[in-house]
């Protein structure tokens, strides 16, 4: 008996741990910044290859409390290159990441993803990008 409330107390003491990590950081710190998108996917739709990137700007508002500041946006390619603001974005004020995407050499499909390491969030912020590259005729 003691084995299975031990096991039980476990089980649910790791799922509370699981929960708080994972947390959104603004429902720990509702004073903090956070992030407000205008959209969090551009869909580029059908567009033919080229030397020259393609490029999105994400538009975004800080809604939170204090100063929103973006440490670092990767891309999970080469192919993906983001570009952020390096000063604070106050609150009520807004901001824009541009994200390129270097169709050259990659005819089909795409789904890309930018991860945005800010003081918002724990975990990084995604924006996505998608589209069908084809072969210039």
């Amino acid at each position: 008996m003691k084995k299975i409330l031990l096991a039980a107390f476990l089980v649910l003491g790791s799922v509370t741990l699981v929960e708080a990590q994972t947390a959104p950081a603004a429902a720990q710190n509702p004073n903090g910044p956070q992030f407000k998108f205008k959209t969090e996917l551009h869909d580029f739709g059908t567009i033919t290859e080229r030397d020259e990137p393609y490029e999105y700007k994400f538009e975004f508002t800080n809604t939170g409390k204090s100063a929103l500041i973006i440490q670092n946006a990767t891309a999970g390619c080469g192919c993906t290159t983001p570009e952020w603001p390096k000063q604070p974005i106050l609150p009520g004020k807004t901001g824009v990441i541009s994200v390129k995407y270097n169709s050259k050499g990659r005819v089909a499909p795409f789904t890309k993803e930018v991860f945005i390491k800010s003081n918002a969030t724990a975990e990084p912020y995604t924006i996505r990008i998608k589209g069908t590259v084809v072969a210039p005729k």
